[in-house]
């Protein structure tokens, strides 16, 4: 019993560390009719869908907490008031986000779409929507 207690408090310990190598990366989805890119902003410990004008950051919206393993990284939320759930999964290795409106209703049809998706840093988004376009979502880094 002892071994399971210590080794429950070290997990505990090992899981903010392993989300800070999530925090901090961006995700720049292309659509492929040219409509909406959809670009999503792993920051602590919450993943940001970020709406981006030309060069300037319109809209942010903090969702949840996301989840992550070597290959994916996840999330999901009701839409309250809705039978509807919103569920996002980036693969890491190819690149790929899965979308995923879920309806829980008996008979219903749920929707999925797939886009190909750039895997990137601040910096990386930064450089592609212009400096400081994600100073509203990261506000203790240095200057």
């Amino acid at each position: 019993m002892r071994n399971v207690v210590i080794f429950l408090v070290l997990l505990l310990f090992a899981v903010p560390v392993r989300a800070e190598l999530v925090d901090g990366t961006g995700v720049i989805c292309e659509d492929p009719k040219g409509v909406k890119d959809r670009i999503y902003f792993f920051y602590g410990g919450k993943v940001h869908e970020v709406y981006m004008g030309a060069y300037e950051l319109v809209y942010v919206m903090k969702l949840v907490k996301y989840e992550f393993s070597d290959s994916v990284i996840s999330w999901s939320m009701p839409i309250r008031g809705t039978t509807w759930e919103y569920r996002r999964q980036v693969d890491i290795k190819t690149s790929v986000l899965l979308m995923e409106n879920i309806n829980h209703a008996p008979n219903a049809v749920s929707v999925k779409v797939s886009y190909d998706c750039l895997i990137t840093d601040t910096a990386g988004i930064e450089e592609q929507f212009g400096p400081g376009s994600l100073d509203s979502i990261v506000k203790d880094r240095g200057t």
